[in-house]
Formats: structure tokens, C-alpha cells, sequence
């Protein structure tokens, strides 16, 4: 939702009625639900959110990095920038790049490749690399804590498992330069709107979602 360096809260299970028309009282950014299928890169250790989004403008990669954690790990600053989304086929060099990310060491192919052949040509270098498909509607909503704003976002998955995902992120400007206190303060926004509209999904990112399903298990449980 939000390009830069930004604070995230996201949880997944079961969302209460009451905490629905919580988060849907507040302002929408889409007038309605907007089906996504992501295809998500994973291997054990990595850090990098890697996915492979299809839609309507076709198959565009896109690389979401984790920078910090907070001291109970629940909340996490991530890096997104549109530096970072590439539509393809995926050139040799953006092949190199990808594999990089994703700590695999790979000599550039000799012309670019499609979503199809990019995935069987990664996985023929890391076979323990996993391709897990997420099938999601998402709706966005806005609103601020302060002078921070901060976005909702709620996704109805239906695969790998029938469930919600809300996540919040601030919209603060945060950098690495950033004075601590603003990072705390964009910190305590994404906090405290969570608070108020009473979320408490088991929390977990998509990074730690995928890990869960790429090693045969379930989320629901948690709750």
C-alpha cells in the first residue's frame, strides 16, 4: 500500500463482525473488492518478500524488504520502492537480480524469460525453492492518528486457505536517517489505530504467512 520505508502490522484468522464494521467505518480508498493472485518466492531464511502478481497489466515481480523489527517482533519496518516492481519477461540481468534476492547463485540466461520459465529455471538452480499461490480480494481503507496517516487493508483469501489478512502501515516518511523519534512516533500510529479498532489476529507478515504454507502447514490454528 504504501511506497518507502514504512512501519507494518498485519495479522491473519478469523475476523470479528464487530471489528469489520470497525475498519469499514472508516474512509475507503477502493469502492470495491480487487481480486489479486500472487505467486510468492520463498526458501528458508530469506528476507525479502518476493512476489509474482497477474492481473489485468499482465505478470509483474515485485520485492518488498524487511529492515527492522520491533522488540516483540509483532510490528516491522519494510522498504518497498517502484524501483523494486519489474514487469515481465524478466530481462537476463533482472534474472541475476532476482536470484540474488533470493541468495541463489545463477549465471544470467541468455534471453529474458516469462513467469513459466522464470520459476522452472530458479527452481532448477534451488530446488528447495517454494512457490506458494495466494489468492486474495482486497479492500483499502484511510485513516491518521495524529497528523500520521495510516492505511487498513483487508484481504479475503481463498487460497492456500479460506481466511482474512488485515494489515496497517503508516504513511509517515520515514528513512534510515529518520530522527527516532519520528520512527517511534509512525511506530506508535500504526499501534495505536490498531488498538482502537480492536484487531487481534495472531500477527504474523506474509513473509512468515508463506514460510507457514510453503512447509505443508496452516494459520487458523494459531487462533
Amino acid at each position: 500500500m504504501t511506497y518507502g520505508m514504512h512501519w507494518e502490522w498485519r495479522g491473519f484468522g478469523r475476523l470479528e463482525p464487530t471489528v469489520r464494521r470497525r475498519v469499514e467505518q472508516l474512509s475507503p480508498t477502493t469502492q470495491t473488492g480487487l481480486p489479486v493472485a500472487d505467486r510468492y518466492l520463498w526458501r528458508p531464511g530469506l528476507s525479502v518478500n518476493v512476489k509474482l502478481r497477474s492481473g489485468p497489466a499482465g505478470d509483474v515481480l515485485k520485492f518488498k524488504r524487511l529492515w527492522t523489527r520491533s522488540e516483540d517482533s509483532a510490528y516491522q519496518i519494510w522498504v518497498e520502492s517502484p524501483m523494486d516492481e519489474h514487469h515481465l519477461p524478466a530481462s537476463p540481468a533482472l534474472v541475476a537480480h532476482i536470484a540474488a534476492a533470493l541468495g541463489v547463485s545463477v549465471a544470467a540466461p541468455a534471453s529474458p524469460l516469462d513467469a513459466a520459465s522464470l520459476l522452472g529455471y530458479l527452481r532448477g538452480l534451488a530446488p528447495e525453492l517454494e512457490v506458494v499461490t495466494v489468492r486474495k480480494v482486497r479492500r483499502s481503507f484511510f485513516t491518521e492518528w495524529g497528523t500520521t496517516p495510516v492505511w487498513v487493508d483487508v484481504a479475503e483469501l481463498s487460497e492456500p486457505e479460506r481466511l482474512t489478512s488485515v494489515g496497517l502501515e503508516d504513511g509517515g516518511g520515514i528513512s534510515e536517517d529518520a530522527p527516532v523519534e519520528q520512527i517511534a512516533a509512525a511506530l506508535e500510529a500504526v499501534r495505536s489505530v490498531r488498538e482502537q479498532l480492536r484487531v487481534e489476529l495472531p500477527a504474523m507478515s506474509y513473509l512468515d504467512a508463506v514460510a507457514r504454507w510453503a512447509e505443508g502447514k496452516t494459520i487458523l490454528p494459531l487462533q
